[in-house]
């Protein structure tokens, strides 16, 4: 589904990926691990269409993502570890206004049931400008994981989250592989990818390490 090929990329004098080639299968999550620095966010945002000032290409289903980006965007997520959410929306607001965004068919009880699930169903219609950072990285990911996009890409989302959370969570990742999504996330935790991927990607210095 992707597949990178020789990627590299610069900012000014620093290399912050070099020469990256990989492919990344339908129902398959992927880790990406490495110290800070390594080269993860970088990653992440160039197969986002964030960066696109790169060497080589990125294709998705074949197609070179910095040609075809309209095309592209509603196919994937990409949530990163700070989600910026609008302040003014309630929990309940925010997911059913991402389900339009994205044109999810999903009832407001159904909404209502996730929110439940993520212990935020008693503040559902509390303004988010008043949830903690915990909540609304919760909301982050419950609005991503509601779409039908095919790609999915988490950039130390997970971490902090408690462990009911986190075991909702890993299920629902993998529902979404079950069903064909390819998913990539970055943690610096080794457990979690360990106990969530199928397969580990290690970085170092901007490279792919064994």
């Amino acid at each position: 589904m992707i597949t990178i090929e020789h990627c590299s990329v610069y900012f000014d004098s620093f290399t912050a990926l070099k020469n990256i080639s990989l492919h990344l299968k339908q129902g398959t999550i992927y880790g990406l691990s490495g110290a800070n620095g390594a080269g993860k966010t970088t990653l992440l945002r160039a197969c986002a269409g964030l960066i696109n000032a790169y060497e080589g290409q990125i294709l998705f289903k074949g197609k070179d993502i910095r040609k075809h980006l309209s095309w592209y965007k509603p196919q994937f997520t990409f949530t990163p570890e700070d989600a910026l959410l609008p302040p003014y929306l309630s929990g309940r607001e925010f997911l059913e206004w991402m389900a339009k965004v994205r044109k999810v068919d999903i009832s407001a009880k159904e909404i209502s049931e996730r929110l439940e699930e993520l212990g935020l169903g008693s503040r559902q219609d509390e303004l988010i400008v008043n949830y903690s950072h915990g909540m609304r990285q919760k909301l982050a990911i419950a609005a991503v994981l509601q779409s039908a996009a095919s790609f999915f890409m988490f950039d130390e989302t997970f971490n902090g989250l408690d462990l009911q959370t986190l075991s909702l969570f890993k299920s629902a990742l993998r529902k979404k592989a079950d069903a064909g999504a390819t998913i990539l996330l970055s943690s610096h935790y080794p457990s979690l990818i360990n106990d969530w991927c199928d397969k580990e990607l290690r970085l170092k210095s901007g490279q792919l390490s064994e």
